[in-house]
């Protein structure tokens, strides 16, 4: 079989795999449920970081109140204050990750189906280096048989 005969078969084959803009629709409302009830799951999680961040909001608050008040050293103030920030770091840097992972996961399925739902007009414009990499992320294997 010629090449070009096999690259025509799978390029139309592309065009019965590809969803349709239904299909993508009720795919990304059943997906992004399924998160929304993941992050649901998560509530108690953030409210954990949350307040962890309010007590060392406010014991930054307290121990410069303190300073103010000449009732500790400035070595200790510079001790504590270093401490409590290493801890609001970790702790924001965990609500920041909490929030970037599920709007970066939400991104990537709404490419994921926009890639399935427009796979063919994807494949017959690319060039011969791209259909391998386009191939290699719809098929494990392509099989072309007598009735191809």
């Amino acid at each position: 079989m010629l090449i070009e005969d096999v690259e025509k078969l799978v390029e139309d084959y592309y065009s019965r795999v590809q969803i349709t803009p239904a299909q993508q629709d009720a795919l990304a409302g059943m997906l992004h449920h399924e998160f929304d009830r993941l992050m649901a799951a998560e509530t108690e999680e953030l409210e954990r970081l949350t307040t962890s961040r309010d007590r060392l909001e406010s014991e930054q608050d307290r121990l410069m109140q303190a300073h103010y008040a000449d009732a500790i050293p400035l070595t200790v103030l510079k001790r504590e204050q270093d401490r409590i920030v290493a801890e609001l770091d970790k702790v924001t840097r965990r609500i920041d990750a909490h929030f970037g992972d599920y709007a970066d996961a939400r991104a990537h399925l709404d490419d994921a189906l926009g890639l399935l739902a427009n796979c063919a007009d994807i494949y017959a414009r690319c060039d011969d280096t791209n259909r391998r990499p386009c191939n290699q992320a719809f098929f494990t294997k392509v099989f072309i048989d007598e009735d191809n």
